[in-house]
């Protein structure tokens, strides 16, 4: 069943009738508890598959939605630099310095950060660090999003670094995993232990980050009926295990890209990830 989600208590959310809107796209599976203190500093750590990065449709130029803003920062993971830098956001997207899934597109990610703002308009800064890149698994042997895979590790060099210097940050977490180990044919349990160890993992290695919201998308139609056409049915176990996200990580919330558009049967057209964006930023818990 769909209902509203929850909003945190510290800092007061506005832009009601947008929350409202969205809740209809927005499964809540398990409360996410407010912390102690009131921080007015977020960092967004993002992880996962190519729709939690910059995908998107060629040619889709800039709009108004793309626009920056001066409280929305990027903790850079160039692949040159030896420490993080945090700059001001470009123009149309977030990332002015390489990440490994910057193709110059649309960022899924801006959009949610300022619906983020518009919810919570006292929040000074936002920060995020792109950790998503295209194609990723949380099988073992593919060293990325399991436990100790190296995209795990980077992620929590870099936030944990950040931490340490931010002390007065709160962290949470966007994730969209699964479509390639769907394809993979891996088995929906093996994908909810998986899930949640990397949950675990991040929470309680990136200092600041214990018992943080997070946030999991799941996969849009025309993805789910790739992955059955390669392994039958395992596209809609994994869709459902995505959907029910707090039956195995504790505060987190499943949100829906099920209706979304594509542009080439996987990936998000750029109208929708501002769309994925926005449903993500509403619903967010601080």
């Amino acid at each position: 069943m769909l209902i509203p989600f929850l909003a945190a208590t510290l800092l007061t959310p506005t832009d009601n009738t947008s929350a409202a809107q969205a809740c209809t796209h927005v499964r809540v599976n398990h409360s996410v508890r407010a912390t102690t203190g009131v921080r007015r500093k977020v960092l967004i750590v993002s992880v996962g598959q190519s729709n939690n990065g910059l995908m998107n449709e060629p040619g889709d130029g800039p709009a108004a939605a793309d626009f920056s803003d001066g409280r929305i920062r990027e903790l850079s993971q160039g692949i040159v630099r030896q420490h993080y830098t945090i700059a001001p956001v470009g123009e149309t997207h977030v990332f002015q310095h390489p990440a490994q899934d910057d193709s110059g597109g649309v960022c899924m990610r801006l959009a949610g950060a300022k619906a983020l703002l518009r919810k919570y308009p006292a929040i000074e800064e936002v920060t995020l660090y792109c950790g998503a890149a295209p194609n990723t698994s949380l099988a073992v042997a593919a060293d990325e999003w399991a436990a100790d895979g190296q995209l795990t590790r980077d992620t929590i060099g870099w936030c944990s670094r950040f931490m340490a210097d931010h002390p007065d940050y709160r962290v949470v977490f966007w994730s969209s995993l699964g479509a390639t180990d769907a394809v993979l044919g891996m088995d929906v349990s093996v994908f909810q232990s998986q899930m949640a160890l990397l949950a675990h993992t991040l929470r309680t290695s990136i200092p600041g980050a214990a018992n943080a919201c997070w946030i999991q998308g799941d996969m849009p139609s025309d993805l789910v009926d790739v992955v059955n056409h390669v392994q039958p049915g395992n596209g809609t176990l994994f869709l459902q295990a995505q959907n029910t996200v707090g039956n195995y990580i504790p505060n987190s919330v499943a949100v829906t890209v099920f209706d979304l558009t594509t542009y080439d049967s996987r990936h998000l057209t750029a109208n929708s990830l501002r769309t994925f964006g926005v449903r993500v930023g509403l619903a967010t818990s601080l």
